[in-house]
C-alpha cells in the first residue's frame, strides 16, 4: 500500500517539471488525497 501511495503522489508531477529539486507534488495540491485513496484501494483489492 505504501508503494501504491508513493506512485500515486509521484504521478502528480508532470514529466516536464521534474528536476532534482522538484520530484514530488505540492503539499497542498488539490486532489492528492483522493488520488492516493483510490490508488491504495486498488492495491488492496488486487492483493
Amino acid at each position: 500500500m505504501q508503494i501504491a501511495a508513493a506512485k500515486a503522489i509521484a504521478s502528480l508531477v508532470p514529466y516536464e517539471t521534474l528536476s532534482t529539486t522538484n520530484i514530488i507534488s505540492e503539499a497542498f495540491q488539490g486532489g492528492v488525497a483522493d488520488i492516493v485513496a483510490k490508488s491504495i484501494s486498488s492495491a488492496v483489492t488486487e492483493a
